[in-house]
């Protein structure tokens, strides 16, 4: 619960500064943390945001007062991102003056990268995969693990703590293809070996894993033989998540020919056959300018088709 707490809570200053709240923010089609937060500490779920076009409404856990104080403490004794954060909460002094200097302090821990220290292990990973994690397959019976964070810090402890575990079980044998890339303004950690992805998961499971339960038993089952289906499925168990980044069967068919053709490219260079290099390259040009055409006319269809379907249910336009 600590791991998803750093990932998808947020401890909050209540009006006036006379205390602190935790909140829990969750998509209205993901709503099992905030109701294992519920039942473990009590509080209500509200509506946190509206839906908005494809985007589907926040639900949000919130807990204020003695109880907040208690939950705090809790979560404050297990080590994690936010521990600092949630002692603050547990604290909560009658002066207000202490009051006072605890909410700048509590500030100045939002905006500053957290101190990581020995806060991972699979329990915790899997609290935090459970908010921030995609499981996606970005070609046919291939799997890619990824988490975002606006801190590298977080993802450069988890980074190492999966690499020191997978270690000990591969024995060093292979490469575990675990990366941290920067991503616009924030980071990801990406895992892109599928034999690594699949024991990642399979600890994740075993620690507790259960917002992405479902995606990763799936996940686990992918192969050659049912790639397509096993995509198929899980793109419906995301939602909407990077509904319009993916590729249908046609995309995908066409990015398979041109990883064929570049492939071919390759090999006739390392053979010094320049006119064929030269040839296959005109071609390839070609085949990626009309991909690009078509990948967009695709998905431009498809947002057709969810206004169409969002309008049939009386969605207002803005």
């Amino acid at each position: 619960m600590a791991g998803f707490f750093d990932g998808d809570g947020c401890v909050a200053v209540l009006p006036k500064g006379v205390g602190f709240k935790l909140n829990i923010g969750q998509s209205s089609s993901n709503g099992e943390a905030v109701l294992l937060f519920q039942r473990s500490f009590g509080g209500g779920i509200y509506r946190g945001a509206c839906g908005t076009g494809v985007r589907k409404p926040v639900i949000q856990w919130s807990l204020g007062g003695v109880a907040a104080k208690q939950a705090a403490a809790l979560l404050g004794q297990i080590p994690s991102l936010k521990q600092p954060q949630l002692q603050i909460a547990a604290f909560c002094p009658v002066d207000a003056s202490l009051r006072c200097n605890m909410v700048t302090e509590l500030q100045r821990l939002k905006r500053e990268s957290p101190e990581t220290g020995n806060c991972c292990s699979w329990s915790f990973v899997a609290g935090f995969f459970d908010a921030e994690g995609y499981i996606s397959t970005p070609k046919h019976g291939q799997l890619r693990l990824e988490l975002t964070q606006n801190h590298r810090a977080p993802l450069y402890a988890i980074k190492c703590f999966i690499e020191q575990e997978l270690e000990l079980i591969q024995h060093g044998r292979s490469e575990l293809n675990v990366a941290i890339y920067s991503d616009r303004s924030a980071y990801k950690l990406v895992i892109n070996s599928g034999s690594v992805c699949k024991i990642v998961l399979q600890k994740l499971l075993t620690a507790g894993l259960a917002v992405k339960k479902r995606q990763a038993e799936l996940a686990l089952t992918i192969c050659d033989s049912n790639g397509t289906e096993v995509r198929e499925q899980l793109a419906k168990l995301v939602g909407d998540q990077a509904r319009y980044q993916r590729l249908e069967a046609n995309g995908r068919q066409r990015a398979k020919d041109i990883s064929v053709v570049q492939a071919r490219i390759n090999r006739y260079r390392a053979a010094g056959k320049s006119a064929e290099v030269e040839g296959f390259r005109l071609h390839l040009k070609a085949w990626r300018e009309r991909h690009a055409l078509c990948t967009a006319e695709e998905r431009y269809a498809l947002l057709r088709r969810d206004i169409r379907a969002l309008l049939r249910q009386d969605a207002r336009a803005f």
